[in-house]
């Protein structure tokens, strides 16, 4: 990496086979739980509906990592560090200057896999 690159993320498919995943799990978990079927169904239609709302609201993002100023998420500068971190999936957390948290969760198939591994590099070393 040079004195500064910029990732752009794109739609993976880690995310939403997650996303259906964790609310099949819940589905079948409510439907097993014993609720009355009136409560199941409301509350599996809500599941459905929130993991809709997460895949079609999984929006790209852009990350700018400078080695003469702070790093960027979306064009909002700050300290960025890294809350979790494994080989599919990185957890960044950045903190304003003005205290405004943001965070965005990558998988690897977010990023192109070179793109990947230099940002893991700029967690582990700065």
């Amino acid at each position: 990496m040079g004195l500064a690159a910029e990732f752009h993320t794109r739609r993976g498919r880690i995310r939403s086979f997650a996303v259906a995943f964790i609310s099949i799990l819940a589905v079948v978990s409510l439907v097993i739980s014993g609720l009355p079927v009136a409560a199941t169904i409301l509350l599996s239609l809500t599941i459905v509906l929130m993991a809709y709302r997460s895949l079609a609201d999984a929006g790209t993002h852009a990350i700018r990592l400078d080695q003469t100023a702070s790093p960027s998420l979306d064009g909002t500068r700050g300290v960025l560090t890294a809350e979790a971190v494994t080989g599919w999936f990185i957890a960044l957390k950045l903190i304003a200057p003005d205290g405004q948290i943001r965070r965005i969760f990558l998988f690897r198939d977010e990023l192109g896999s070179d793109d990947f591994r230099a940002l893991l590099a700029y967690l582990r070393h700065g």
